[in-house]
Order: C-alpha cells, then structure tokens, then sequence
C-alpha cells in the first residue's frame, strides 16, 4: 500500500470519486450532465473534449468558477468562457451551448475527479522563485502531479513515479501535458524534491514556482487500499512498462490486479510525434475491446487537440489492459520506456452497493431509432432514476427478436464493445456487430432493426452481476473476478472460434458438473471436471477453469458473464418439481426469470418476463400471460400448455408478491414443475 489515507476516504465507492461520460450535444445553455459526484460539495477537476472533431480540451476545477477553465493541450492561460463549464452541482455539473462542449449533432466526453483522500487533491498557491515546499491534503504520496500556471502561458508541467530509473533522483525529471516530447532530465530547479505524503516540492524554475504566479496542483494518488465495500480496495494504479515491439508477435498484457475504466499513457523515450498522451476509458464505444484480428479501440490524445481515433490500440481484461500484437507506436515500441496512470472500473467490489433493483437490470422493447442519436435503442432512463432522471451504464445485454419468425439471440458487454455473439443458442465464435454499440451512459446498441419485434434484457455491472474477459492458458488456473461475493452462476464462452460451446456453472450443480446453454440435449455432465475443476473452485474473489478447450484453451480468449444473489434484488437457486401448485420465494416480486430442468434430458432453458407478457389476471382461460422464450434456440414468443384444473385453465407459472407460483402442471414437456426434478433458477426484481 502506497500509503494510509486520510479521514473520510475510507469506504468511499469508484463511482462517488471518478466519472468517465460521453454525450450527444443538443446546443442547450445551462445543460445538467450528471456523473453522480458531489463537485460542487467535495471539490474535483473536470475534463472535456469534443469527440468528432479538432477542438481543445477544456478543464475546470473547484478552485475557481466553473466558467474559469484551462486547455491541456496547450499553454494557454485561463478564460472565463460562460458557454463551456457553467456551474458545479451536488451531482456533477452543468454545460453551456459553446459547439467545443455542447455543440448540436456532436459527440462529447468527459472525465471527473472528485476529491478524496488517497484518490485525488488540488491545491492553488503562489509562485515566489524559491525553493519550497507546499502541503497537500492527499494523505499519500501522489503518484503522479500536474502544474499548471493559471494566468500566463507557462507550460503543464508533470512529475509521475514511472520518471527517471531505478538510480535516478524522479524529482530530476519532468514531461510535459502539453507536448509531444520525452522526459528531460537535469531539471531538479523544478521539483526540487520527490512529492511525500504531506507536502509536495518545487524549485526555481518559472515554470513551476515564478514570483507572484497563480499555480493549480492536481495531486493523483495509486494503491491506496481503502476504498469499496470493505474499505481495503484500491482504485487507482500508476506505472511504467517497457514497449514489446512492433510486430504481429508482440502483444502484451499490463497486471492491475483489476479492470479498468479509464488509462492514461505516454511514451516518455521518444521526441516525436508518438510521444504523445493517449486516453483510453471504457465508455467510449469500443475502447474495451479485446481482440488482436480486425477490432477497434476508440482513443484520444489528451496532449493534442484531434478528434477521437479509432485503431487497433489495446484493450482492457480481467486483471489490467492488453495491448495488441501491431505497430502501434503510441503504446507499444519496442524497448521504449511508457508510464500510465490507470483508474478502476465500477464492480462489486468498489461500486456502490444498490438499493433498487430497477437502477440493476432492466427490460425494454427496442425503440427502432426513436431518439437517437441522444438515446440509445433499448434505453433504461426512467423517472423514478435520480438525479436528473438519470439512468445507467448498461455492462451486458441480450437481445431477442419477439415476433413473426425464428432469429439468434445477440449477446454482448463493454469487455467486447462492438464484438459481440449471434446467439446463446450457437456455438459461434464472438464477430464484428458494429451496432452492439454501449457508447451510452444509459443503455445499449445502434441497430435500426431494433424496434418493438425486439427484446432487450440489460444487466448493470454491481455485487450481483459482472462479465469480463480472461485469457486461456490450457493448463488449471485461478481467474480473479470482481463480484465481490462468490459467484453463484457463470457462463463462458470462447471470443476466438467456432465450435466452443456456452458453459454454465450455477450454484445448484456440483463443480465437476456444467451446463451446455446453446444446448437442449443432454444438459448436465457429471464426472467431468473438465471445464471448471472439482471441490469448490469458486471464492468470493476468484473462480477456476481446468483444461477444457471450452473454458480454458491455451493462447485463446474467453468472455464470461458472473451472476450472484442480492437480498431484494435478485436470487440464484434450485427448486424441486412437485406436479402440484406450490409457491417459489425470492423475497420479491420478480420481472425476469430463467429456469433449467437438469435431471431431464432435452429440457430447454425457460425466460419468463413481465414487460413481454408475465402474469396472471385471475381470469380463468387467459393464460396470454405466460409468453416464453428459450436461450438454447432461436425462435420467438411461444404461449406454454396451461394447467388445467376444475374445467379453469390457468398459467403454468407467474409472478407474485413474494416469489414465483408454479400450476401444478406436468405439461410443457416437462420444463417447469415435473415431479420429482431438481431445477436451476436465476430471478430478478
């Protein structure tokens, strides 16, 4: 640990401290962006960029008014701008109508960091050419520090721990926010000393310290472990690396110890134009993806005014960032030398715990465009969302067709951006969908294809939902995840090729035992411990995969999907069949629901939901209410065989106030309530 935070940082979430977000501009004066931080209680920094096109970044911090701003990309001294940054509020802040912020038809991003100890601190002081030191309320030792003098064109002035080498004085060293240079060394007039926990340092040199000169500090701070549910989590990490090469052999991957959202990097050897400050976080379309063949990374460079980039970069993984095998000099040149600062994705572990079920998961008909580009097709905005009827960042979505016709599931997450799988019910590899787009802070995908015909089923990343891509390795390994509680359900399946099936492991199982979802044949095979192991390979931090080339084939890439139960928001269990009426208690009334008979064979897997027409009326005969889909095959809305009893027919299930009721039906093949038969379930609020 870098060292021990202050007072009150201690249990505070990734989402309360740190806030990536792209929007659509729509040229409103006054207009709320809501990240969910308290600037304008707590203090921070903010930056902005246009993405689809050449305009500078623009910041502003809470040591100023929020119409006071900087550019990063250049030298230039503060403006007062009324247009840009207007106001800092309780729950982010608010943007004027000026086209390099809010422009109409522009896309737009942003990057936020509140204060907190051990997370992130700005301090203003004034210069006065003499040898100093000046007190931080950080409460570790920074590792990395921004200068910049607010009212003249001195530079942005940057010290990281990455600096230097390993016999070097860091405090020796400088580079630049604003250029595309490499480090200079012999600049000790600047820092005069390396930062400490209390106080950092700065010389002589105008650029840093000149007479009567206003200067701001932006303090960041790296393995502080206080931070999420626990308190004993970090959320940031700065570091340096060495480029692998340039050629098709030479991806590598860089260890976190946890996913990221945000990754900041430069090369600090080379004096050219691929020395550049390059920006990459998880809410820009695209920047998660994974695969080192005909895949995309959307970029920026933050020391450069261009607009946002889309090449084969690196993307981000279960345990850090992965950097693909291509002559990307930015990132990756052969025995250059490259620091980073990296920032943490919101999970189970660091993310605020919810109190809603709505603000976890959610179902909505496509809207066929209606909104977009400002919305996506499935959207979860709802009024019931605060503040600001905001919604949230979907990480994984099903899609089905409803109507009219058999067509494949689609299925996807931010780890696979616009890569994604034409069908649960397939053994196809993972393909390039451009429209399973999650370039949204609330809801998923592009398709014009996706109007009312179309489902989606939408999954926030939290304690009880997660998905992540690891790497295979052929040989039993360890694979950390970051539910923060023992997974109770997996799906896995491999990125790279066809012919690999969906593995599920749920809970109800035994290790040794998996289930096949692409699959309605034999479903569960015993004695094979193949794909995840024997015992109990499953923790509240990790999970094992074994030698199967279904879950862990050497050199090959793997996107998995980790469900758990919350109290009141959702529930992993098993029943058994009974032929009779009986009632399933979750300890909520649920919205969606699958269910697996396991003892049969040729048992599909059942999804039951409220919006596409879950329930029973009490009117005798009208069974509409139980529409069903099957994850194992591609076919739309089929009404099941009712329980008929008394000359009534009712519903073979439906929703209640406090769980599920079954009919006491043996019909539906079987599927649902068959005496004597175990049955798997996932549901949710």
């Amino acid at each position: 640990m870098a060292g021990a935070a202050g007072a009150g940082s201690k249990g505070l979430y990734i989402d309360e401290i740190f806030n990536a977000t792209v929007f659509h501009g729509d040229s409103n004066s006054d207009r709320a962006i809501s990240t969910g931080l308290d600037m304008s209680g707590e203090g921070g920094l903010i930056l902005g960029k246009k993405r689809n096109g050449v305009k500078d970044w623009y910041s502003t911090s809470t040591d100023t008014a929020a119409n006071v701003t900087l550019k990063p990309n250049t030298t230039a001294a503060q403006a007062t701008n009324t247009e840009i940054f207007k106001s800092f509020t309780s729950t982010g802040f608010t943007i004027g109508s000026n086209g390099d912020i809010n422009g109409d038809g522009s896309d737009y991003k942003t990057y936020s960091w509140r204060k907190a100890p051990g997370f992130f601190d700005c301090v203003v002081y004034t210069g006065n050419s003499t040898n100093r030191s000046i007190a931080h309320s950080l409460g570790s030792t920074p590792c990395m520090v921004w200068i910049k003098a607010k009212d003249s064109t001195l530079g942005w002035f940057v010290w990281h721990k990455g600096v230097g080498n390993a016999t070097d004085n860091q405090y020796d060293y400088q580079v630049r926010l604003d250029q595309a240079t490499s480090q200079i060394s012999g600049l000790s007039s600047i820092w005069h000393q390396n930062p400490t926990s209390t106080h950092f340092s700065v010389g002589t040199n105008g650029g840093c310290n000149a007479d009567g000169t206003s200067f701001v500090a932006y303090l960041f701070a790296d393995n502080v472990e206080e931070f999420g549910k626990d308190g004993d989590a970090s959320v940031a990490k700065a570091g340096v690396y060495t480029g692998a090469g340039d050629s098709n052999t030479s991806a590598q991957s860089i260890d976190l110890g946890w996913t990221p959202q945000f990754v900041l990097i430069k090369n600090i050897t080379d004096n050219n134009n691929y020395s550049d400050w390059v920006v990459f976080d998880a809410q820009s379309q695209q920047s998660m993806s994974t695969h080192d063949i005909g895949n995309r990374s959307y970029w920026n460079k933050l020391s450069d005014d261009d607009a946002e980039v889309s090449t084969k970069k690196l993307g981000f993984y279960n345990n850090g960032f992965h950097i693909h095998k291509y002559l990307e000099r930015f990132v990756n040149t052969a025995n250059k030398k490259f620091i980073y600062y990296a920032v943490r994705k919101v999970d189970g572990v660091v993310g605020k715990p919810l109190d809603d079920g709505r603000n976890a998961f959610h179902v909505t008909g496509g809207t066929g465009g209606s909104g977009w580009p400002d919305k996506p097709y499935f959207h979860n905005q709802r009024s019931w969302n605060t503040p600001a009827n905001y919604g949230w960042p979907v990480a994984s979505a099903w899609v089905k067709k409803i109507t009219s016709g058999v067509q494949d599931w689609y299925n996807s997450g931010r780890s696979l951006a616009t890569y994604g799988f034409t069908g649960i019910n397939t053994d196809d590899k993972c393909e390039n969908l451009s429209y399973m787009s999650f370039d949204f802070k609330d809801g998923f995908g592009q398709n014009g294809n996706w109007n009312t015909d179309y489902i989606g089923f939408l999954f926030r990343e939290h304690k009880g939902f997660s998905e992540q891509v690891y790497f295979g390795t052929g040989s039993s390994q360890t694979v950390k995840h970051y539910l923060g509680v023992k997974p109770e359900i997996i799906f896995t399946k491999q990125i790279d090729q066809d012919s690999r099936d969906w593995i599920c492991y749920h809970k109800g199982m035994s290790a040794s035992q998996y289930g096949l979802v692409n699959e309605n044949t034999s479903s569960v095979v015993s004695s094979d411990a193949s794909c995840f192991g024997s015992g109990d390979p499953f923790t509240d931090t990790t999970f094992t995969v074994n030698t199967s080339n279904h879950t862990n084939e050497s050199g090959k890439k793997y996107w998995c999907q980790l469900w758990a139960s919350v109290p009141s928001i959702s529930k992993c269990g098993t029943y058994t069949g009974s032929s009779s009426t009986f009632d399933l208690s979750l300890g909520f009334q649920p919205r969606f629901m699958w269910v697996k008979n396991i003892t049969d064979d040729e048992k599909g897997w059942m999804i039951f939901n409220t919006v596409g027409g879950w329930f029973y009326n009490g009117v005798h005969n009208d069974y509409e209410g139980n529409k069903v889909l099957s994850l194992n095959n591609n076919g739309d809305y089929s009404t099941p065989a009712a329980y008929a009893s008394g000359g009534h027919n009712y519903p073979v299930c439906w929703p209640i106030s406090t769980g599920v009721r079954f009919s006491g039906s043996e019909q539906f093949y079987g599927n649902l309530n068959s005496n004597g038969k175990t049955f798997l379930y996932y549901a949710h609020v």
